[in-house]
């Protein structure tokens, strides 16, 4: 057994406490083994209350007990969806997005009888648990992967709540691949960790997939190798909603399936190298891994990009700045105090602020000029 994987959300009450907790419980009861985390980070009309208190409480767990997590945002999510075209109807699957989405946000959650409230933080629901994987009636086009209907694209023809959870799912699939099926340049899960994570708490890795799209739909035409990689570093193809292109990389895992050669990914990595921003001491930190076998989607390459990259600290600024607004004037706090001490959201925050000042540190990072270089004697 080389790892756990744990999917839960930060702004519930269900999923920020009750999935930290397992988390917290399997490092006690297999140090050894890494615990990967995906954590669904709530949208800015994210309609609990509580939200940046639980977020900020389970961050401060994520922090101290998994070995690397992968945050997935809502809203980026909800943006990418709406992106995606379908042929032919670009507008009119748009607004059916957007529909959704201000109906959804705005309306109620299934919160009242989901477990005793003794055991779960203000917010929970069953909403706030991420399905991961949605049953399908048998013989639905969008699940086949041959034929005319397996080969569209799975994001633009589900409805929303498929398609965000089809992108979540493609990140895992990605992920694992290596583990599962043979490829001339396999990656296992512990070979993640130590490449991509320079220092214990800073093990937030950012994902983003290319391409984005099925091969149906014509009026993109084919993507080429090195679009799906200059895809890949850009903003529109982040899970999480920052721009990484514009600061340090601390380093990134390029995972790939499909029929590529390493010849090509090497030339891509020196066409961006100059282009992006790394740290000085890890010019050359690209992790590549490469599975033959393609993903249910029958696209001919898929890429799978893992950042380790300071633009999260804006991410953990705002909700830290969410956070701030409310605690300084102790509202909803006395939901809390029942079950636990205050001391605890004191020091949550300490954690949040301390990660934030790394990657800020990291993000402005020079290196060392003047002095005696050492040479070594041959």
């Amino acid at each position: 057994m080389q790892s756990f994987f744990l999917m839960h959300s930060l702004g519930g009450g269900t999923g920020s406490g009750l999935g930290t907790y397992i988390l917290r419980m399997l490092e006690d009861e297999y140090p050894t083994t890494y615990r990967f985390t995906t954590a669904v980070f709530p949208s800015e009309d994210d309609d609990v209350i509580t939200s940046p208190y639980n977020s900020v409480l389970a961050i401060n767990e994520l922090v101290q007990h998994a070995s690397c997590v992968l945050p997935i945002e809502n809203q980026a999510l909800m943006d990418i969806c709406s992106r995606i075209a379908t042929p032919g109807g670009a507008s009119s699957r748009q607004r059916e997005c957007n529909d959704f989405w201000s109906t959804r946000l705005s309306g109620s959650r299934v919160s009242s009888n989901f477990g005793s409230s003794a055991n779960r933080r203000p917010g929970s629901s069953l909403a706030d648990m991420p399905n991961i994987t949605r049953s399908r009636k048998k013989g639905d086009p969008s699940t086949r992967g041959g034929g005319a209907g397996g080969a569209r694209s799975a994001v633009p023809e589900e409805r929303p709540f498929d398609a965000m959870n089809n992108i979540a799912a493609h990140v895992l699939t990605g992920l694992t691949s290596s583990m599962r099926f043979p490829g001339s340049l396999n990656v296992d899960l512990n070979e993640i960790t130590t490449n991509l994570v320079p220092y214990p708490r800073l093990h937030f890795l950012m994902p983003s997939l290319s391409p984005l799209f099925g091969p149906s739909d014509v009026r993109r035409g084919p993507r080429n190798l090195d679009a799906m990689f200059s895809d890949a570093f850009s903003r529109k193809t982040q899970l999480i909603r920052v721009d990484p292109h514009h600061s340090t990389y601390l380093a990134c895992a390029l995972l790939l399936r499909g029929n590529v050669q390493v010849s090509d990914v090497n030339r891509n990595i020196e066409r961006l190298r100059s282009k992006l921003k790394t740290i000085h001491w890890n010019r050359d930190g690209f992790k590549v891994g490469i599975c033959s076998t393609q993903s249910a989607r029958k696209l001919p390459v898929e890429l799978l990009c893992l950042a380790n990259n300071c633009a999260i600290a804006k991410t953990f600024g705002g909700i830290r700045d969410s956070f701030e607004r409310i605690f300084k004037r102790k509202a909803h706090v006395h939901h809390y105090t029942q079950y636990m001490e205050e001391g605890q959201f004191h020091a949550a925050r300490e954690t949040l602020l301390d990660v934030i000042a790394q990657y800020e540190a990291l993000e402005h990072a020079k290196p060392p000029t003047g002095g005696n270089r050492l040479i070594p004697v041959i």
